[in-house]
């Protein structure tokens, strides 16, 4: 599911939840049992939707990091001439 469907969806749950509540309001009375495990197992979806939501931010604000490479480390005019040098009185 994408965001918009996730959201949708959870949106319905809710909404059904607050029927289940307006409706045993409206009558003056408790919910009914299978009244309160549709809350419940509604409540259930909803917080695991909650977490989806939570999770898609989080990895929609992190990006990848760049692997750092074993760069050879340029050597000086200098590191280069004293090398050359040492290469000539090995050669000789």
């Amino acid at each position: 599911m994408n965001e918009k469907e996730l959201v949708e969806n959870r949106n319905e749950k809710v909404t059904r939840m607050e029927e289940i509540m307006n409706t045993a309001k409206a009558e003056k009375r408790l919910p009914t049992d299978a009244e309160t495990t549709e809350f419940e197992n509604l409540e259930k979806e909803v917080k695991n939707i909650d977490k989806t939501l939570a999770m898609n931010d989080t990895i929609n604000k992190m990006e990848l990091k760049e692997v750092p490479t074993d760069k050879v480390k340029e050597l000086t005019q200098e590191e280069k001439d004293i090398k050359t040098f040492a290469n000539i009185i090995n050669e000789m």
